[in-house]
């Protein structure tokens, strides 16, 4: 994580007057001698390097390296700590929340592509391309698709016909985004993620074979959106699949057509949404969880790993299991399973007692 620019303590400390972000960074020291080139771990600190710090083990750590910047939790600040005159020491109430302050400034993951268009890239005439857009080897940009200004599309993208793609939005390397589909701006698409493949749509003929529906819609991913690996976003059989502005997306995730997710929700690995589905705004979903087709889930809904929501579920609240139930119900549930066992043993000496073993059910 080198950076080629040294990122100042003075350039952290102006985050720290914004009064948006005040709340979770705030200015114990700064030095106009303080700066660093990269964040490394307590361990590995050294001069010019920035660490962030959580326990006082960590701290002591760090302090060993004599780095340039500190970024420490709030309890680990007594008045007694020693830094040097070249150094700077900041304070939080929240780590993860320092560092998504914080990291984006060493963050130099633009210098992986190429400025300009590779001249291995085949790019149709008719396309209108923006301001300052990189496009990497062996990627095809179809008739008619529109690139905003400082999009990056890296090497193998496939967009097609009549696509469009936002302004600073990022495509990895074997990104596919289909025909007339949209992807908003500043947005993130990491490897071998598909927008706008068909949505499974099937029917059942006498003869027994499945004959399929063409699916004749569109995929709508709103901005701020962020989508992992190898994750599946279907084309809805007419109309459009939407994804909310700001919803994040973990690896290996579907979509099914004519789904519609809102706004800043969150998905883990693995989550699973079958086709006609409907999700309200600010949610979490854990790893592996599914929902059945046509079902409709509210906003403000955090629903546990592993779970499966095969009714409408409306009510703010955490929900777990399957069946689906509210979190501390299903937290009772998985403990009286673990009595199972026992408790058919217990039935059984009954029945046995009462002479009703040899009863048909």
């Amino acid at each position: 994580m080198d950076s080629s620019t040294l990122i100042s303590a003075e350039k952290i400390a102006q985050i720290c007057l914004d009064p948006i972000f005040s709340t979770y960074l705030q200015i114990v020291k700064s030095s106009p001698q303080a700066k660093a080139k990269q964040v490394v771990e307590p361990s590995q600190t050294r001069p010019e390097t920035l660490c962030f710090v959580s326990t006082p083990e960590l701290l002591s750590q760090a302090l060993k390296g004599h780095p340039s910047i500190i970024v420490a939790l709030d309890q680990l600040l007594p008045s007694e700590i020693q830094i040097g005159e070249h150094q700077a020491l900041f304070s939080t109430p929240n780590i993860s929340a320092a560092m998504a302050l914080v990291l984006p400034l060493f963050d130099q993951k633009l210098s992986r592509f190429p400025m300009g268009i590779h001249p291995t890239a085949s790019v149709d005439p008719s396309a209108r391309i923006g301001k300052d857009v990189r496009i990497g080897a062996f990627t095809v940009v179809g008739p008619d698709v529109e690139i905003g200004d400082s999009a990056v599309l890296a090497s193998h993208v496939v967009v097609e016909k009549a696509a469009r793609i936002g302004a600073r939005t990022l495509l990895h390397s074997f990104v596919f985004v289909g025909a007339n589909c949209s992807v908003g701006k500043l947005c993130e698409i990491h490897p071998h993620t598909c927008i706008g493949s068909d949505g499974f749509g099937f029917v059942q003929g006498k003869d027994q074979r499945r004959h399929k529906i063409p699916q004749l819609g569109t995929v709508v991913i709103e901005d701020l959106v962020e989508m992992g690996a190898n994750c599946a976003v279907d084309r809805s059989t007419l109309g459009e699949t939407r994804i909310g502005e700001g919803s994040k997306f973990d690896n290996l995730c579907h979509i099914g057509h004519n789904c519609r997710i809102g706004k800043n929700n969150v998905f883990a690995a693995g989550f699973l949404m079958a086709g006609s589905c409907q999700i309200g705004d600010n949610c979490m979903f854990g790893g592996s969880t599914v929902l059945s087709d046509h079902v409709t889930v509210g906003s403000s809904i955090v629903v546990g790993g592993r779970s499966a929501i095969t009714k409408d579920t409306l009510k703010p609240g955490a929900y777990n299991g399957y069946p689906l139930e509210p979190f501390r119900d299903s937290l009772k549930t998985l403990a009286n399973l673990t009595h199972l066992t026992s408790m058919r043993k217990q039935l059984t000496q009954i029945r046995r007692h009462l002479g009703l073993e040899k009863e048909s059910e």
